[in-house]
């Protein structure tokens, strides 16, 4: 279910705007920036280039956090996962019988889709999708100036 009523506006556009009230405003943790470092207990090859290409995007953009070593963490678990399950279904198809004759649904099929769900929800609360990446408070590079900033945040 989506958030109710009107997106909230992030503290640093109510900075550059000039509308930010320290009484009422900036309530927000502030986690440092910076890269947190990959958990060694992800060790699949395709978690640890995922980890690898999503850190490079979030840090390029200023969003990331040392706070964000955890769900950064589940997300890359999760799209492996993810890899994982379709690569069985891809070899073994959607269907498998039964030791009776029956037809049923691959297991790998319902472990694809929890995983994609799981990698959906990570990747939201990163900012990985279209929708959620507006939502992202970003802090603007230290050469950037406050127009710019105002303008991409608007």
């Amino acid at each position: 279910m989506g958030a109710r009523g009107p997106k909230k506006t992030s503290d640093a556009t109510k900075r550059l705007r000039g509308t930010n009230r320290k009484d009422r405003d900036d309530q927000s943790l502030k986690l440092k920036r910076g890269i947190p470092t990959r958990p060694k207990w992800i060790v699949h090859e395709v978690a640890v280039i995922e980890w690898d290409r999503v850190v490079e995007i979030l840090a390029n953009d200023n969003v990331l956090t040392l706070g964000d070593q955890g769900i950064l963490a589940l997300y890359c678990q999760a799209y492996a996962d993810w890899i994982e399950a379709k690569e069985v279904i891809e070899d073994e198809g959607i269907t498998t019988e039964t030791d009776k004759g029956n037809v049923i649904q691959h297991p790998a099929v319902g472990a694809c889709n929890k995983a994609w769900e799981r990698c959906l929800k990570a990747a939201k609360e990163l900012g990985l999708t279209p929708a959620s990446r507006s939502r992202v408070d970003r802090e603007p590079d230290a050469e950037e100036d406050g127009f710019a900033a105002f303008i991409r945040n608007k």
